[in-house]
């Protein structure tokens, strides 16, 4: 329970410290306040979960708030990954239909946009796809990462490849075959 809470009030408090910062300003102001606001490295971790607790809680500001995570990153969103894989092992199971809801709309946004080891994100939320389970949950949870890994075969060839495609024994095997010629 205490766990529960420390996750909680740290969103929380993240989320009032970006508010603090940008309310009543324009949308160009905010961007101008947040990327100067991101040049210390704790601003830079807390206006970042701050934004994280918009887009799971606020689906109709989600768009606009990734964008504005996509600004402010400096680390190529690796921050926003670890956090939000911290988050999925800790407390998917005690988040709102809508934050899981949006949990995955922030995994198909960084899929479609190739965020370098996004891969860790879906494996941490497969974890969660029980099989056997035909709750409605777990239905859409599968069937949500089936349509997300489809739309994004190309772009993440990896992730929703056959598993010995990739594998090394593989590609020898393909290379050595009697119908390969040089």
């Amino acid at each position: 329970m205490e766990r529960q809470q420390f996750f909680r009030r740290k969103y929380e408090r993240c989320y009032n410290a970006l508010q603090n910062l940008i309310s009543g300003l324009s949308d160009k102001e905010a961007q101008n306040a947040l990327n100067n606001a991101v040049c210390k490295e704790k601003n830079h971790e807390d206006l970042s979960l701050g934004l994280i607790f918009v887009i799971l809680t606020k689906p109709q500001s989600a768009a606009k708030t990734y964008r504005d995570l996509t600004l402010i990153t400096r680390d190529g969103l690796g921050l926003v990954l670890n956090s939000l894989s911290h988050l999925i092992l800790e407390r998917y199971l005690r988040l709102t239909d809508v934050s899981r809801s949006q949990v995955l709309w922030l995994l198909r946004e960084m899929m479609r946009n190739a965020v370098t080891n996004v891969e860790t994100l879906c494996l941490n939320l497969m974890r969660h796809a029980a099989g056997g389970d035909v709750s409605q949950r777990n239905v859409v949870l599968i069937e949500s990462l089936l349509d997300i890994y489809q739309e994004n075969r190309r772009v993440h060839p990896i992730i929703t490849s056959k598993p010995d495609e990739f594998t090394p024994s593989s590609r020898v095997n393909q290379t050595s075959s009697p119908h390969h010629h040089e």
